[in-house]
């Protein structure tokens, strides 16, 4: 369940695939905002997690400090790669963790 006052509760007509062939459906347009940002955070949880390690023996202000840490790098990651389009060389995040190092 989704509550905004930023939005109307109209729906929006959208494609949605089925099985190869487009299909016309309704919806809230909310949902489609939401849908947008949440594919943002899917990736960077998934860069996150793509070089973490095992944080289980830290305190809770240990852990907190080195996810905002990875955080930080993974974010520095996606700027580098943002103003490095043409260039074919850009580094993946391990070379890049290096490189910081």
């Amino acid at each position: 369940m989704l509550l905004t006052t930023a939005h109307s509760c109209k729906p929006k007509q959208t494609t949605k695939r089925v099985r190869g062939a487009d299909e016309v459906v309704q919806k809230q347009e909310i949902v489609l905002e939401y849908n947008t940002y949440m594919k943002g955070v899917d990736q960077m949880d998934q860069y996150l997690a793509f070089c973490s390690f095992n944080s289980k023996t830290l305190k809770w202000w240990k852990r907190a400090a080195t996810h905002l840490l990875h955080l930080a790098r993974v974010q520095a990651h996606i700027i580098y790669r943002k103003n490095n389009v043409g260039n074919r060389n850009t580094m993946s995040v391990m070379e890049f963790t290096l490189c910081l190092i």
